[in-house]
């Protein structure tokens, strides 16, 4: 990923507004909008998933990708692949009547449709597909330059009232069964619409709007998803040679996104890429809305073994209803403010086929098993990890106000009380009910890591609460085993740590050194990396606490150690802190001897403002390395 400054990671005011407003509304619209409890803070940016992924560069066409850890390879969706389209026309040569719903009105809107039996150009059967997937007859309704699209109407027949025009490249409908021939002999059958379109019949917002049209200019989906076998072969398909394509110039968003699984160890995930940003609801669906006719390039990354990650690059928002599959995948918002698409499965491999010309990128990856849990708000990214006295639980979750409420319940359901930290809101605190922050305002998933300590031995369950720790009736339920005590040093620091850490803040925020019990010489890291090592002369000198380098953690450099701290609201802990959304840095072995004392920010809403600034002390107390933790992946 490109290295962001701070400055350019927030969200407009006005952007963020917007999203907030469009949110509401989908909110109301779908039934979301409860009284609300209490005030619960509201992140602005989810998380990236809590795993070490390797990223890679790119290449075109259609590539297999072996996913091991040290993998550095990628690919570029620039690039087009050979694909099969339809051939069905009409008999005068034209596939639908002109204009848009949104340029013509009245009686325009009532020109001729396709009539009569039509040539489905399969010379082994003249049966039309009326049931199941299909997809719009490509070729067909592009060949009328002046009126590309594919009409739907209310009723069968082409006097019927007009309510979407589809665009040639659209391949999100599915057949109800509803069937019905007209007096000219054309078939028409009524179909659901998955993929958004402007629409201007009888919205419902609980299901997806139907209308009728004429089969004879459809095709099916003989997979039942976007792109089957019959275009693209399967996951052992050797790779093709790659041809020219265009870029996707501009933002562009998730339009539509699919998955099935082709065989055990194959899940083809279909994505769908439009131009510009997403509708939140089918009523703000503008007109001319359809796939994009190119690709923003994007990258597979790996965590080495289990789930994979595809970095979507300039896309920033998703459709709704596009954002999940049954089989595995999750849009999920990134710390950069760009989309992911995550799955935990455990995948092995990756082909994948870029086909920009229908805005479509293929993506089948060869597995072995299933994701260790999935929920419909909350799915885990791994099996939770239980060691002396503690549990770490990561995963993805998109929960009601964007916080996922935890506890833990013993072996006979009696709530205990843990130290528990995780991915912002409330830092490390020892209580009986947590919460973690996910997602942001839109619908995208986020991801979530919490840690439990503290606990005796024995059989334990996690319950995560997607109605944002407001009493879900029906939480997911982790059960996990600690099979010994810790044996680890508290968390909360003793009245000598805490008096050194807030002597420091003092320093940090324009005081003097005095009472900051600093050693002969102080060392200066950036996480795990150490930069420059100060001595008594130099401590008071506040430019010698800059470190110069280019970047770190996805930001910008340089950086002073003694900024983070300079206002806001602080809290003091002693020992291991979680990465934010992750779990402890490992340090470097001969900081072992050392205390770790920690201050961290409260009252943040997101990984990005977050930091970690601890002081490690000697036997003496006295601080002998300082280092600046931040966010990244």
């Amino acid at each position: 990923m490109n290295e962001l400054s701070p400055e350019a990671q927030a969200l407009s005011p006005e952007t963020e507004e917007y999203v907030k407003k469009a949110f509401d509304d989908l909110s109301r619209r779908s039934g979301y909008a409860a009284a609300k409890l209490q005030p619960s803070p509201r992140p602005r940016r989810p998380l990236l998933p809590a795993l070490a992924f390797v990223a890679a560069t790119a290449v075109a066409g259609v590539t297999a990708w072996q996913l091991a850890p040290s993998s550095d390879t990628g690919i570029d969706t620039t690039s087009s692949a050979t694909t099969t389209e339809g051939t069905a026309s009409n008999g005068d040569g034209t596939a639908s009547d002109g204009g848009s719903i949104a340029s013509r009105s009245g009686d325009e809107l009532e020109a001729s449709d396709a009539v009569g039996p039509v040539d489905t150009g399969d010379s082994d059967s003249d049966e039309l597909a009326t049931e199941g997937r299909l997809r719009v007859a490509t070729e067909a309704v592009r060949a009328d330059a002046n009126d590309p699209f594919l009409n739907v109407r209310s009723d069968a027949g082409s006097s019927a009232d007009l309510v979407a025009k589809l665009p040639p490249t659209y391949r999100g409908l599915r057949a109800t069964g509803e069937q019905e021939v007209t007096a000219d002999g054309a078939t028409w059958i009524e179909v659901e619409m998955l993929h958004p379109v402007a629409y201007s019949g009888s919205v419902s917002f609980d299901a997806n709007p139907v209308g009728w049209l004429n089969a004879g200019l459809t095709e099916p989906l003989v997979d039942g998803i976007g792109v089957g076998l019959d275009e693209v072969p399967g996951c052992t398909a050797p790779a093709s040679s790659p041809s020219s394509g265009s870029q996707l110039a501009g933002s562009g968003y998730v339009f539509g996104l699919e998955s099935a699984r082709l065989a055990d160890d194959c899940v083809r995930v279909v994505l769908t890429i439009g131009e510009g940003q997403a509708a939140y609801a089918w009523d703000s669906v503008t007109a001319g809305t359809a796939p994009a006719a190119s690709l923003p390039a994007i990258q597979i990354m790996s965590s080495g073994g289990l789930g994979v990650v595809v970095d979507l690059g300039s896309v920033t928002s998703a459709w709704p209803q596009a954002t999940e599959t049954g089989g595995g995948v999750y849009v999920v918002r990134a710390a950069d403010g760009n989309l992911d698409l995550v799955s935990p499965l455990p995948v092995r491999s990756a082909t994948v086929t870029a086909l920009p010309e229908i805005g479509v990128v293929v993506i089948d990856l060869a597995v072995a098993g299933s994701a260790p849990l999935a929920d419909d708000g909350i799915v885990l990214t791994e099996e939770p990890r239980a060691s002396a006295g503690s549990v770490t639980v990561l995963g993805l979750a998109r929960p009601f106000e964007a916080l996922l409420g935890i506890s833990i319940e013993d072996a006979s359901g009696q709530s205990v009380e843990a130290t528990y930290s995780g991915s912002t809101f409330l830092g490390t605190m020892t209580t009986d009910t947590y919460a973690v922050g996910t997602t942001d305002w839109t619908t995208a998933w986020g991801s979530f890591a919490v840690e439990a300590k503290g606990l005796d031995p024995g059989d334990y369950v996690m319950l995560l609460d997607e109605e944002g720790g407001q009493d879900d009736p029906d939480p997911v339920r982790v059960p996990f085993s600690i099979a010994e005590a810790a044996d680890a040093a508290p968390l909360v620091p003793s009245d000598d740590e805490q008096k050194t850490a807030s002597a420091f803040v003092r320093f940090a925020q324009g005081g003097s050194t005095d009472g900051v019990p600093f050693a002969d010489e102080v060392i200066l890291a950036l996480g795990p990396e150490q930069h420059k090592t100060l001595t008594a002369s130099n401590l008071a000198d506040r430019d010698a606490w800059v470190v110069d380098v280019d970047g770190f953690a996805e930001f910008a450099g340089p950086f002073d150690l003694l900024a983070p701290p300079s206002d806001g609201r602080i809290r003091v802990s002693r020992g291991e802190i979680n990465h934010c959304a992750g779990p402890p840095r490992d340090w470097p072995s001969d900081w072992d001897r050392l205390t770790q004392v920690n201050i961290e920010p409260i009252g943040i809403d997101s990984c990005i403002p977050w930091y970690g600034l601890s002081l490690f002390l000697n036997p003496a107390g006295e601080i002998e390395v300082v280092v600046l933790d931040l966010f990244g992946p």
